[in-house]
Order: C-alpha cells, then structure tokens, then sequence
C-alpha cells in the first residue's frame, strides 16, 4: 500500500500557529521582564562585553531562552536563543538572524 503524503498546505499552518504561539509567550516574558528585570538569572560569560547580561527561559518553552540586560528604562534584549546554541557565542554586533 502506497504511503501517503501529508498535506504540504496543513503543515504549514502548524508551523505557523506554532510560531504564533511562541511568540505570543515569549512577548508575554519580555513584558514580564520589563516589569521586573532582575527576575532572570545574571549569566557567567568568557567575554567582558557581555557583562551583566541575565537570562530566562520562555514559560511553557524552557528551550528557548531569553538573554537581555537590565537598563533603566526596563530591558534591552540581546537575544533569544535556543538552548542547544551555546550562549558564550553571542555577538552583540551580529544582527539577529
């Protein structure tokens, strides 16, 4: 019996709402932080630059992981990384990909 394919059009809509839903969390964390910016945990990094910089997951999305600065305004956000890249890589000039 021949396998069949799903449907390349249903996929897409899952990876979508996917990423709607990532999003939407993840925007609900960076409110949270701005609120309360020391609520992530200060990261020891190889590098001075990145000095200070703090860290928190993604509620429901733990692999995904935030890295921000506190600054008197509230944050500002580094980057949003994937747990399996490795954080002493960040490049503050690198523009997010």
């Amino acid at each position: 019996m021949p396998k069949t394919s799903a449907n390349p059009f249903s996929r897409a809509v899952s990876i979508y709402e996917d990423f709607v839903r990532i999003l939407t969390i993840a925007q609900d964390t960076l409110a949270l932080l701005s609120e309360m910016p020391s609520a992530g945990a200060e990261q020891p990094f190889s590098f001075p630059e990145l000095h200070g910089i703090r860290m928190l997951p993604v509620k429901g999305f733990e692999r995904h992981l935030v890295f921000y600065r506190p600054i008197k305004e509230g944050i500002e956000l580094i980057r949003l990384y994937h747990s399996a890249r490795d954080p002493n890589r960040i490049d503050l000039n690198e523009e997010a990909a």
